[in-house]
């Protein structure tokens, strides 16, 4: 066996770490190469709900009167599609049987520290809050207030006891909280309240508690019908089986004046 010297050592080190150098200088460019061409990670769960809103209205662009009673917080929220980012938004409309929408309602959140944060709807009935503005501690109360119409489109007033008038106002408040999710349509549906049943046919709950509305069966508050000006359009089909309880279920309504003093957001929905 020939004596190993210093320079033979050295090329004997040399051959053995050649492969080794090419081997790591691979995988380093294999792994430049995935993160050029692999896109990052997706969130199936949520690209399915996307997917499953379908395409916007004939006419309505995306903006604050598109797709009435959707769930904005969809694509408005961190890992959506829109750079709006929405921590509340939903729609409001006339009554149990339509998709009017009405204007001027005041949404009013109360968190659970006692901020509170009005928004207020559009002509197609959508109103949000964006994340930017607010970040309420949840769980959420919430309450609509709205006008009352006479049969000629002008509201009702009432005495304010100092000798003036004040405008009628109706408050519903909903008889349960928001835990957690910003899209009012999550559970308030454009289906309504369709019965869910087991295989024997018996109901054994429902698929959602109704969309949100301001009249209740015998309510008589003729909204204007704002379809001519709006720039927005209704949901472009029939609700499911309603109920008297519908969108606002457990709530109470009554006659009153407006006297929230919080910070206004003009609303605009998914």
């Amino acid at each position: 066996m020939t004596p190993a010297t210093p320079s033979t050592e050295r090329a004997r080190r040399a051959s053995a770490t050649i492969p080794r150098v090419l081997a790591v200088l691979v995988v380093l460019g294999a792994a430049a190469l995935g993160a050029v061409s692999v896109p990052s990670c997706a969130n199936p769960v949520q690209d399915q709900a996307i997917a499953a809103l379908g395409g916007e209205l004939s006419g309505v662009p995306p903006g604050p009167f598109h797709r009435p009673g959707q769930p904005c917080v969809v694509c408005h929220s961190e890992n959506g599609t829109t750079k709006l980012q929405m921590v509340l938004g939903g729609t409001v409309f006339a009554d149990l049987t339509s998709f009017k929408g009405v204007t001027d309602v005041d949404v009013v959140f109360t968190d659970s520290i006692g901020q509170t944060m009005t928004t207020t709807t559009n002509c197609v009935g959508n109103f949000y809050i964006s994340s930017n503005s607010w970040s309420p501690k949840f769980p959420l109360a919430v309450e609509v207030r709205f006008p009352v119409f006479n049969m000629d489109g002008t509201e009702q007033m009432q005495s304010d006891g100092n000798g003036g008038m004040k405008l009628v106002q109706k408050v519903k408040a909903m008889g349960s909280v928001i835990s957690r999710d910003g899209s009012c349509a999550d559970c308030h549906k454009l289906t309504g309240r369709a019965p869910r049943t087991d295989a024997s046919g018996t109901i054994i709950g429902y698929e959602s508690t109704g969309w949100i509305y301001c009249n209740a069966v015998g309510d008589t508050n003729y909204f204007p019908d704002n379809s001519l000006t709006c720039p927005g359009k209704p949901p472009p089909f029939t609700g499911g089986t309603s109920s008297t309880t519908g969108a606002s279920s457990s709530s109470s309504t009554s006659a009153t004046s407006s006297s929230a003093s919080s910070t206004s957001s003009t609303g605009a929905g998914g």
